[in-house]
């Protein structure tokens, strides 16, 4: 079965790896996903995190920064995108939408570290992030 989070996350991929997209968008090239997306056995998961795996990154991650005016402030050290099933999407500002707290954690130190990190509920969300993003 394929949870509603993964089939979101596969089609933003799929737009991602269209060869038009890359064209407009070459920084795509280095978008990828880490391991938190996957459920791992109790020997996999002390595997991962031996090889440095940390709890509560986001799902996603641009490599690309972008830059201020005239490029001497870097408003953002690159994009990161966690992808939450669409049911969990909060009615209100004020709702987690489904982020742990241990996310929220993570989430929070990447920002004040110069990191741009959204939550979104779709693919159409995740990809219209992106495009903000990349300008």
């Amino acid at each position: 079965m394929i949870y509603k989070e993964s089939a979101e996350q596969i089609a933003f991929f799929k737009w991602a790896r269209n060869p038009l997209v890359l064209k407009r968008y070459p920084a795509l090239e280095l978008i990828y996903c880490n391991h938190n997306t996957q459920s791992l056995t109790k020997p996999q998961a002390a595997r991962w995190k031996a090889l440095g795996g940390i709890k509560g990154c986001p799902d996603v991650f641009l490599p690309y920064p972008i830059f201020g005016v005239f490029g001497r402030a870097t408003r953002y050290m690159g994009l990161y995108l966690e992808f939450k099933n669409p049911d969990l999407k909060p009615k209100t500002n004020k709702g987690m939408g489904g982020v742990s707290k241990e996310q929220a954690v993570v989430f929070d130190k990447l920002r004040a570290n110069g990191y741009k990190v959204s939550v979104v509920y779709s693919c159409n969300e995740a990809i219209r992030v992106v495009e903000e993003y990349l300008g």
